[in-house]
């Protein structure tokens, strides 16, 4: 008997993921694609042709991941112009929508923009450094595209601005020692303490790296009340001065912008680096939103209020903190078990109880904001919770009986995708093992073409060094012990 189509809309990431995890389960799939050729955003070309309001997005020649690969990587395969397509009509069973939400830029409307005579582009149209070879330019905003835009241009441009409404807290990628600082951030341990807590943590790490205020980076919010931008760069090219950091725009005049502070600046270029808005219009508003602002989605996946919410899945629509494919791989295998029977869904009233703890969520972490549109979530636990939906969540305690080591190495060590390849449907014990044991070594195999044994001999440690590794522990366990203690007494 053949199995269920399904219809998947995207050949991004999500996309292909998505395509894998149907044929796992038996199913039809059938991938519909705008572009000329698979990956999506990260399909790089050379121009971006546009569609209407509609940009075919991808990644410019300079840009670099701020996750590490093996946080990045699918849990089965770690990594080493107009539109002009046919219509047509097909009737499938099931539909995974993985179009992605970096599509419809957004464009705020500044007073007197239309009067400006330089040249205005989103940075989903930015593509090379030499743009902005011996201009004037301004960058609005201060996520993570603006900072890797604002640092090209610095290097080319006469002089760059960036202008920012409430600062940023920007993150290293790289913890103390080298290491990718999500190797750190995203464990089951650090997920694991209380979020003010971490937030204060997190706050302390960017402060002992740089004071936000001497930069003008000084936030209005809270280190973890906002999508973090994660940087290495802009900091030095600011402190270097080729970089000025401004408030708020007020208005723009034929040949440049008058900030908050009433400063006015010339400006050649503007990059409107301000996000995106999530538009899909293949789909009728009615079934994405029923009568809400929002898309209120089970578990970042399903549409509860839809007669058959097991027939159309988002793949992708979140906004975690950490990459983006190990997730949607969960959703597409979530979403395969459902619709091939396998799986089923749990009663409605139970899935829009989720949806409204999942805003009170949002609104006591997040500053208000449509970014933060209950898309916006913590990166362990969001797969976790999906996990625990088709029975691939790591069972702690029987690691912890069964092999105490590994155990240790999967609570404490970074949550690798290949850890939901340890149990339950389609699971590959032996490889995702191999994985998580290898993912430290991985780093540095990619890094040390300077063989250093020879130099360096291997030096046996003393019991006075051992003495101070102890001390070093009991004083982070205090520290952290005093940051609980400071968090109830509401100091921090």
């Amino acid at each position: 008997m053949a199995g269920k189509r399904v219809a998947i809309i995207g050949a991004g990431s999500s996309g292909l993921t998505s395509i894998k995890c149907c044929l796992e389960e038996g199913l039809q799939p059938v991938c519909y694609e705008m572009s000329d050729d698979i990956g999506g955003l990260w399909y790089y070309r050379e121009e971006t042709p546009a569609g209407g309001d509609r940009l075919n997005a991808s990644v410019y020649k300079s840009c670099s991941i701020n996750t590490s690969k093996e946080m990045m990587s699918f849990s089965d395969f770690p990594i080493p112009g107009e539109d002009d397509s046919e219509v047509t009509s097909e009737v499938f069973d099931g539909v995974m929508v993985c179009s992605g939400h970096h599509r419809f830029p957004h464009k705020p409307a500044f007073e007197g923009m239309s009067r400006f005579k330089g040249r205005v582009l989103h940075s989903s149209e930015y593509k090379k450094q030499s743009t902005f070879e011996d201009k004037k330019v301004l960058v609005i905003g201060m996520g993570n595209s603006a900072a890797d835009i604002a640092t090209d241009a610095s290097y080319v441009a006469k002089q760059v601005d960036i202008s920012t409404r409430r600062g940023s807290w920007i993150f290293s990628r790289f913890f103390p020692g080298g290491l990718p600082a999500d190797f750190l951030a995203n464990t089951r341990f650090m997920m694991g303490i209380p979020n003010k807590i971490l937030e204060w943590m997190v706050e302390l790490m960017v402060n002992f790296k740089y004071s936000g205020e001497n930069y003008g980076l000084q936030a209005f919010h809270r280190g973890l009340e906002a999508h973090p931008t994660i940087h290495d760069y802009i900091t030095i090219r600011i402190m270097s001065g080729y970089i000025r950091v401004r408030p708020s725009i007020t208005h723009f005049t034929s040949d440049g912008a008058v900030f908050d502070d009433g400063h006015f600046e010339k400006f050649d270029t503007v990059v409107m680096a301000t996000g995106y808005e999530y538009k899909f219009p293949f789909l009728d508003d009615k079934i994405i939103y029923n009568g809400s602002d929002s898309i209120n989605t089970y578990k970042f996946t399903f549409l509860p209020h839809l007669q058959r919410p097991e027939s159309l899945a988002f793949i992708g629509l979140v906004q975690a903190i950490g990459a983006v494919m190990p997730i949607a791989e969960l959703q597409a295998r979530w979403f395969a078990r459902v619709i091939s029977g396998k799986a089923q869904l749990p009663p409605t009233a139970r899935m829009y109880d989720y949806i409204e703890t999942r805003w009170q969520e949002v609104n006591e972490t997040y500053v208000k904001t449509k970014r933060h549109d209950n898309l916006e979530t913590f990166w362990v636990p969001v797969m976790d919770d999906i996990a625990s939906e088709i029975g691939v969540k790591p069972n702690m305690v029987s690691l912890l009986k069964e092999e105490p080591l590994f155990a240790v190495r999967c609570f404490f060590g970074p949550c690798v995708p290949a850890q939901y390849r340890l149990h339950g449907p389609h699971s590959k014990p032996v490889q995702a093992k191999r994985m998580i044991e290898n993912t430290f070594s991985n780093i540095t195999r990619s890094t040390q073409y300077r063989k250093v044994e020879a130099v360096m001999k291997k030096r046996e440690v003393t019991w006075s060094q051992r003495l101070v590794s102890i001390k070093v522990l009991l004083y982070t366990l205090t520290f952290v012990f005093l940051a609980f203690l400071l968090a109830h007494m509401h100091l921090i």
